[in-house]
């Protein structure tokens, strides 16, 4: 992964894409990316690169230092698809549509989840090795809200 190229393609529609699509896409870029190494700035914990940017949706490739993570968030009404390239990741998640107690569950190499457009979640690194992930959301990304983990 020499270059960090984006593509934007006059084909694409405005309309955000299913979820099916986006888990396809996820995993079609996975592949894609398998074996390379993303590097993470000395005193960053995450490195990501942004893989793909259309009207319909974008894709970032995100490498994750152990025991790393990103706090409770949501994507500001995108949806999204996450496929694990290698690594493990966890992610502790309530949907806001939803009542009940949060979930949490274990995401390892080759596992692709759906992140609704109503999801908040938190993703990290349990491991003690790093992690790569593929990330795909539609519409693109406007926004990320941040949330207190500690309030309901």
């Amino acid at each position: 992964m020499a270059s960090q190229t984006t593509h934007v393609s006059v084909l694409d529609h405005e309309q955000p894409l299913s979820g099916a699509a986006l888990r396809s896409i996820a995993e079609d870029l996975a592949c894609a990316v398998e074996g390379v190494e993303l590097s993470i700035p000395p005193d960053e914990t995450r490195g990501f690169v942004r893989l793909t940017l259309t009207h319909s949706h974008e894709a970032w490739l995100i490498a994750w230092k152990p025991a790393s993570g990103l706090a409770m968030h949501d994507h500001g009404g995108s949806a999204g698809a996450i496929t694990v390239v290698s690594g493990t990741l966890a992610e502790s998640y309530f949907d806001r549509e939803q009542s009940g107690h949060g979930r949490r569950r274990r995401l390892h190499a080759g596992a692709t989840v759906d992140v609704p457009a109503h999801r908040v979640h938190e993703v990290r690194n349990p491991g003690s090795a790093r992690a790569l992930s593929v990330h795909v959301y539609s519409p693109p990304l406007e926004a990320m809200t941040f949330y207190d983990a500690g309030r309901d």
